[in-house]
């Protein structure tokens, strides 16, 4: 519709207006409307997506019109979108899912848009538009997620109509179901035997004795989930099939304890398989058609389909990345796109390629924050996807990483004024954790991060020097006797020893530190040891020195070079050397000497 208005004719001897209406600007123009006498029109017979140009005239009791004045356009537009559609159904199939509803009605009706989540009621995507059939099925889902549909009707001015009502399902493979064929023995003819109901042939048919009471099915040999049903009806007798019913039951004779899996509605297409979900699964260990009364339990074929059981796992994570901060180590990977993804698994170990436990389950985003390691110390993660029927992946490739000092601020490898600065500014922040300067935890940036930098302070980084075995233990200071395996000698016996500690090359003096080592049942040992010394060279202060100590079952020249081998005092006077092989790490205030090993 188009609304017109104008101004009043106030002349006495008005009578009435006539609107005239062309689609061109300067010609055409016809009488749409004569004898008006108030000074505004509706034009309902204008078309939406035309442009209209109209004029008035006024005449007056002599029946005289006047000229026109200046014309006025107007484009209609509609404004009205369809009616939400009714009636959406969802079935489940072989990954898979159908849909149907009820015909839009709208006279301007143009195409339906197939919207698609899989959280209900929110975050549906479009999948398909310009459908102009009331069914679709979708191809583009994975067995075992639930997935959530609406769809709307769209009219020819491009408007859309609200959504439909939601509806559900979920795609799940099927195997086709194996048994002893049961059911009421003979035939009307002597040929068509239930036998014929399972053959595979829609060439052949089941035609029982009595009209009524017939029935054909299968021994499953063990009760089993029934998914759905493909069945096809006697050419020419498809009629006949009208109110027969699957049933289910756990009783060979089907006495008791029977469930009706799904009632024939309507004669099915001949020539082809009809296949329907079933109500109620089960499961079940018998399972059959009983035909209607008078229907002669007339059936082609029948199948029984179990849901298959998803044993694929999703691929393993890709791009995994650790990033060092604030006491924490922070993990990223590459999203999966898997259908059926549920969640991530994040594993940690303190050696390379073994030893991994479990720190965090269910993690649904390809993002994690380790808060619970030790700064200075290397954890090696891996991350493993795990589907919706907890299938889980290999793991992803190893990335290892140790996490900084607690209160670094600005993630310099040392708490010093410059973190107090990173705090003071950002003071009342609202943060992700452990991110920025809250030391905490908590998200936010208070009073609580301030005594998190005040307990830290002077604290560094130490690059960590060598990958411990899972099986490390704490080595205590003293000298001690112990049982080394695996020595050159080929025999485990008790020993005596001691571990030697150089200084820098350039140092003459060296210092003796005492240690017992436990023991391992392998050839290879390690130690690690971190003590307290003053540094001799001019430039450093008192410093923290990290060292490592390994054991090689065999004899060998000094790691050294210029020191002799220390010696180890065995049984019956004996003495053997093995190599001792260690590695020195040292801070003074922001530099590093490494020793060779």
């Amino acid at each position: 519709t188009v609304d017109l208005d104008w101004a009043d004719n106030t002349e006495p001897d008005f009578k009435y207006y006539t609107v005239y209406r062309s689609t061109k600007p300067n010609t055409g123009f016809a009488p749409v409307r004569l004898g008006l006498t108030s000074s505004a029109y509706t034009d309902p017979a204008a078309h939406n997506g035309t442009t209209y140009y109209y004029l008035v005239t006024a005449s007056d009791t002599a029946l005289n019109e006047s000229g026109f004045g200046a014309s006025a356009s107007a484009t209609p537009m509609d404004v009205t979108p369809p009616a939400v559609l009714t009636g959406l159904s969802a079935t489940s199939g072989n990954a898979s899912v159908s849909l149907n509803w009820s015909d839009s009605t709208d006279p301007d009706f143009a195409s339906y848009n197939i919207y698609r989540s899989t959280t209900s009621g929110s975050g549906y995507v479009p999948i398909a538009s310009g459908l102009t059939i009331s069914a679709y099925v979708d191809n583009s889902v994975a067995n075992g997620v639930t997935y959530y549909y609406v769809v709307t009707a769209s009219d020819t001015s491009a408007l859309e109509s609200p959504n439909s009502v939601e509806a559900a399902a979920t795609p799940v493979a099927i195997e086709l179901l194996s048994g002893t064929v049961i059911g009421t023995p003979g035939s009307w003819d002597g040929f068509s035997t239930i036998d014929k109901v399972f053959d595979g042939n829609l060439g052949t048919y089941y035609d029982a004795v009595s009209a009524s009471g017939s029935w054909a099915g299968l021994d499953l040999g063990s009760p089993q989930p029934i998914a759905k049903i493909k069945y096809a009806p006697r050419s020419g007798f498809a009629s006949r099939m009208v109110g027969g019913v699957f049933q289910g039951s756990n009783v060979a004779n089907f006495s008791s304890g029977v469930v009706t899996l799904l009632t024939i509605s309507a004669a099915p297409s001949e020539g082809v398989m009809t296949e329907q979900v079933t109500n109620d699964p089960g499961p079940y260990r018998y399972v059959r058609y009983l035909g209607p009364s008078g229907g002669y339990c007339n059936v082609s074929e029948v199948e029984f389909y179990t849901a298959a059981v998803d044993s694929s796992p999703p691929a393993a994570p890709t791009g995994l990345d650790a990033t060092a901060g604030n006491g924490v180590v922070t993990l990223d990977w590459n999203d999966n796109i898997e259908p059926d993804l549920a969640s991530y698994t994040v594993y940690r170990s303190i050696a390379s390629g073994f030893g991994f436990s479990q720190i965090a389950g269910d993690v649904t985003s390809s993002s994690y924050t380790d808060n619970t390691g030790v700064y200075g110390t290397t954890y090696y993660y891996v991350v493993t996807a795990k589907d919706s029927v907890s299938n889980e992946s290999a793991a992803s490739a190893e990335v290892g990483l140790a996490p900084l000092v607690l209160g670094d601020f600005n993630l310099d490898r040392v708490v010093n004024a410059a973190d107090y600065t990173i705090w003071r500014d950002n003071l009342g922040a609202s943060v992700p954790p452990y991110s920025g300067a809250d030391g905490s935890g908590d998200s936010f940036v208070d009073s609580s991060d301030y005594d998190v930098w005040r307990d830290h302070y002077g604290q560094q980084y130490l690059e960590p020097f060598f990958t411990a075995p899972a099986s490390l233990q704490r080595v205590e200071s003293g000298i001690g006797s112990s049982v080394v395996q695996g020595d050159s000698a080929g025999s485990a016996q008790a020993v005596d020893y001691a571990i030697i500690e150089s200084g820098e090359r350039s140092e003459p003096d060296e210092s003796r530190i005492d240690i017992a080592l436990a023991a391992y049942d392998s050839p290879t040992l390690w130690a690690n040891r971190r003590v307290t010394r003053t540094a001799t060279p001019a430039q450093s202060s008192p410093a923290r020195i990290d060292l490592a100590l390994l054991l090689l079952d065999r004899q060998g020249t000094s790691p050294q070079g210029e020191k002799p081998m220390p010696s180890i005092d065995r049984a019956g006077s004996e003495r053997d050397t093995v190599d001792l092989a260690f590695a020195l790490s040292v801070e003074h205030w922001g530099w590093k000497r490494d020793f060779p090993r």
